[in-house]
């Protein structure tokens, strides 16, 4: 459908566009690329084309199709080299170097401070009953990794009462800030190298819980999120993996170690 969304957006930009979105003072492009660049190129002709701030954070490709991907990646590389009318910057240096992995461009970048979010989280006082812990949204959450972690965490709390409870944060359920701020803690398993969830809640002073780098590398390693750029990369480094291919055995298998180490969830 990608042709049908192209003409569609086509026809808005020259037809039905209103004002207000074609005659601003800049436009702030927060991504996928891909918009923000075909929102250049469709541009009404006999327009001025506006000054553009890009701040990304997250794929560079998302939502491009793989017969686009080489060329807006060349855009890419065009548009931070080259246009007057375009500044690009990330939201972190580790989002800087993915940017310079898949396009070869380094961007100069301004981590997102959440200022507002300063303060909003209060630790509680006196005896604690228990912790409430919210599992923070991200596409890991819907994996199949996640199922698993969800039920051996249950059996294992069945057996040893932790005093800690769960609530899944997934897709359909949204709360505010407020509301978030009000559990004790926030366990976040993030798929992507970076994510703007991570400095809300760092903003935030709440207490979050993240993956050990072992565990990490794991989610990005399996290959079940086609966004995570290192997943190539470390597939071949796992040892799991090395001793399925040694037996001849699919990389699409998922041996238990891929899963857990007894060191990921002391």
């Amino acid at each position: 459908k990608y042709q049908e969304l192209l003409i569609q957006l086509s026809s808005f930009l020259q037809s039905g566009a209103p004002e207000e979105l074609l005659q601003p003072d800049l436009f702030l492009c927060t991504r996928p690329f891909l918009f923000c660049w075909l929102l250049r190129d469709l541009w009404p002709v006999g327009l001025p084309q506006v000054p553009m701030l890009h701040y990304y954070s997250g794929p560079l490709l998302f939502d491009t199709t793989e017969a686009q991907k080489l060329r807006v990646l060349q855009v890419f590389q065009q548009t931070v080299l080259t246009s007057k009318l375009d500044l690009v910057v990330s939201s972190s240096v580790l989002q800087s170097a993915w940017m310079l992995s898949m396009a070869g461009t380094a961007v100069p970048y301004v981590r997102p401070h959440a200022t507002s979010l300063r303060g909003l989280y209060v630790p509680p006082q006196g005896q604690m009953n228990g912790i409430r812990a919210l599992v923070l949204r991200s596409t890991w959450v819907g994996s199949i990794m996640a199922q698993a972690f969800q039920k051996v965490f249950a059996e294992m709390d069945a057996e040893n009462p932790s005093g800690v409870t769960l609530e899944w944060l997934g897709a359909g359920k949204f709360l505010s800030y407020q509301e978030i701020a009000n559990f004790h803690a926030a366990l976040f398993l993030p798929e992507q190298p970076d994510k703007l969830t991570f400095w809300e809640q760092y903003e935030m002073s709440m207490p979050l819980w993240l993956p050990s780098s072992s565990w990490w590398s794991k989610i990005h390693s399996i290959g079940e999120f086609r966004y995570s750029v290192f997943a190539h990369r470390w597939s071949a480094e796992l040892p799991e993996l090395a001793e399925l291919s040694a037996i001849g055995a699919s990389k699409s298998c998922f041996p238990q170690p891929v899963f857990f180490e007894t060191d990921d969830l002391e």
